[in-house]
């Protein structure tokens, strides 16, 4: 089960700033068959904190539905306490991903001068690839 944030609010881990929000969310499970009403107090691209009377039966795992937007992206929580819950987005890129979702290539252990040199001399290569 995933482990309740430290009392005071501690540290915060998130690797991008969320933005306050009053959303109304749909948390999904069980294939769609199961539904619990829930408030979103705020977002990113990452994830999101979720609002609810009782967390009793929501499992670790699950899609949300924010604002009745009929797109359901896959959750795991990250933390949970008796009415509130932190959850990563699995659907997001990774953190250093490009949004379009394409991995960025570089050379390991070069200068930049000598990756320019690289870089020239691997188009020829790859063009032809």
């Amino acid at each position: 089960m995933a482990e309740q944030p430290p009392p005071g609010g501690g540290a915060d881990n998130r690797r991008e700033r969320r933005q306050r929000v009053l959303k109304s969310g749909r948390i999904v499970f069980d294939g769609g068959y199961t539904t619990y009403d829930c408030r979103v107090k705020n977002v990113s691209s990452s994830g999101a904190l979720l609002q609810i009377p009782s967390l009793l039966g929501i499992p670790n795992q699950f899609q949300i539905d924010i604002d009745k937007s009929n797109k359901l992206r896959p959750c795991t929580v990250m933390w949970r306490n008796d009415t509130m819950m932190g959850v990563r987005f699995d659907d997001a890129p990774a953190a250093g991903t490009p949004a379009d979702g394409r991995p960025q290539l570089r050379l390991v252990g070069a200068e930049p001068s000598e990756n320019e040199e690289h870089g020239a001399a691997l188009a020829p290569s790859l063009k032809s690839a």
